[in-house]
C-alpha cells in the first residue's frame, strides 16, 4: 500500500513539474508559410538604411549571433557595417516568446549576405526591437530595413 501512495506522489510531483515547464518555456514559432512573409524568402532585397552586424554573445537568447540593425549598440563587438543599398536575403521568419515572467514576443528576420571578403554571413534581425515608443499602432511591424518608406506597414504575427 505505501509504494502504491509513493508512486502516486511520484506521479503528481512529475506531473506538477511538466505542466510548470509547458507553462513557462519559451515559445517559437516559424512565420516562413504565412503568404505576406513566403514572398519575401529567398528574395534579394536592398537595405534601405545603413546597418550594423554586432555579434550577440552566448547568454542571450538568439537564433544566431550575428544581429543586424539599424541602431548604435555599442555594448556588443561590431563585426560588419552594410551600406545603404547592399542586399541581403531572408531564409526564414520566426517568433520567440518568453513566456516566464514579461511574456514578450519579439519577431524575428533570419537570412544572410555576402560580405565584402565573400563570407557568407548568417544574421537575425529583430523586427520589433527596431520599433520606437512613438509608435502607436501595436498591431503593425514597423517598417523593416529592407522597406521603402512610404510602403504599408505589415501586420503583426501574434503567435497566441
Amino acid at each position: 500500500m505505501l509504494k502504491y501512495i509513493l508512486l502516486a506522489v511520484l506521479l503528481v510531483f512529475i506531473f506538477i513539474i511538466w505542466v510548470f515547464y509547458v507553462a513557462l518555456a519559451p515559445t517559437i514559432r516559424d512565420f516562413s508559410d504565412t503568404p505576406v512573409f513566403k514572398q519575401l524568402i529567398g528574395k534579394s532585397l536592398v537595405l534601405q538604411h545603413p546597418a550594423r552586424v554586432y555579434i550577440l554573445p552566448k547568454g542571450l537568447y538568439n537564433f544566431c549571433p550575428p544581429l543586424l540593425t539599424v541602431r548604435e549598440i555599442p555594448a556588443y563587438p561590431l563585426k560588419y557595417e552594410l551600406p545603404a543599398g547592399a542586399l541581403i536575403t531572408i531564409r526564414s521568419f520566426k517568433s520567440y516568446k518568453n513566456n516566464a515572467g514579461s511574456g514578450t514576443t519579439s519577431f524575428y528576420a533570419l537570412g544572410d549576405f555576402l560580405a565584402n571578403d565573400g563570407e557568407q554571413v548568417t544574421f537575425e534581425y529583430a523586427w520589433t526591437y527596431e520599433r520606437t515608443v512613438e509608435e502607436e499602432d501595436m498591431t503593425k511591424l514597423p517598417l523593416a530595413i529592407w522597406q521603402k518608406p512610404g510602403e504599408p506597414p505589415i501586420d503583426y504575427p501574434y503567435s497566441d
